[in-house]
Formats: C-alpha cells, sequence, structure tokens
C-alpha cells in the first residue's frame, strides 16, 4: 500500500505479484547475511507482509520482525525500503 501525503507518494510497502506465488532463488546468501536474512530479503523484494513471511517460513509474526530488525541491521539502514534499495545496489536482489 502506499503512503500519501498531501497527494503525492512518499512511500510503498511492498509490491504484491498476483500471478501466484514465485520460488525463492537457490543461490548461496552473500557473506554479510545470514541465510535467513537473505531469504527474508527476497520475499521483501517480492512484496511479502511480515504476516506473509510468518505463514511462508512456519514461524511467527515476532521472529519474522526479528530477522527484518537484523536485516536491517546487517545492511545499515532504517526501513524495508532502504533495504530494497541497498540490496539491489549490492546486487543482492533483481
Amino acid at each position: 500500500s502506499a503512503i500519501e501525503n498531501g497527494g503525492r507518494i512518499v512511500g510503498i510497502f511492498g509490491i504484491l505479484d498476483v500471478r501466484g506465488e514465485r520460488a525463492l532463488p537457490r543461490k548461496p546468501p552473500p557473506a554479510d547475511l545470514t541465510p535467513r536474512q537473505h531469504e527474508v530479503l527476497l520475499l521483501l523484494a517480492q512484496g511479502f507482509s511480515t504476516r506473509q513471511m510468518a505463514e511462508r517460513l512456519s514461524l511467527s509474526h515476532e521472529t519474522v520482525r526479528n530477522h527484518i530488525r537484523a536485516l536491517l541491521g546487517a545492511l545499515q539502514v532504517n526501513s524495508r525500503l532502504g533495504a530494497l534499495v541497498e540490496g539491489r545496489r549490492r546486487g543482492l536482489i533483481d
């Protein structure tokens, strides 16, 4: 969903592919991320919400939130959008 401010979009939270669930790539995670952090980044890039990630990964909502928090720290960013930008800049996501 878009975050609007005075009629202009100032942020977007995810993009959902409504055509169906895509499989996650099976390439190894980058050295500076854990396998789970990399998996969470890939899901973020596919537009998954925290709740959707929890369901997909069979984890609790709180555990996924903790993985997202750790991912943000590892990428040295302050938001999910920042994680996507930094992940793309580093070539971690398409």
